[in-house]
């Protein structure tokens, strides 16, 4: 009985760590939503629909629960080829790293 009860605190606090990880201030999510609407990444992806490229909410899922914010960072700005099918990501090297990084949060934590 201790050895269950020990399992379920752990994952409760698991459970919040990860819900506190994924919750974004209100001015980042605007911030974020600003910096995607202007660097033109809304002309490839939707919140839930695939366009050109996956939705927000397809990324989101992929990633669920990994550390790959600097990764998905790096690859709005970089770009990258074969993840999602065999449509390339452009690179975005005027894109500031700050807001790549914005980004990236804003879609891993479900695009809010």
């Amino acid at each position: 009985m201790k050895t269950m009860l020990k399992m379920a605190t752990g994952l409760m606090v698991l459970m919040a760590a990860t819900l506190v990880q994924a919750q974004m201030k209100p001015a980042d999510i605007t911030a974020a939503q600003s910096a995607f609407a202007a660097n033109g990444s809304a002309n490839c992806h939707d919140a839930s629909t695939r366009l050109v490229g996956p939705s927000l909410k397809e990324i989101a899922a992929r990633y669920k629960g990994k550390k790959v914010s600097a990764e998905v960072a790096k690859r709005i700005i970089e770009g990258s080829e074969g993840r999602w099918g065999d449509m390339a990501h452009p690179s975005n090297a005027a894109l500031d790293p700050a807001d790549a990084a914005l980004i990236a949060r804003w879609i891993l934590a479900g695009a809010p």
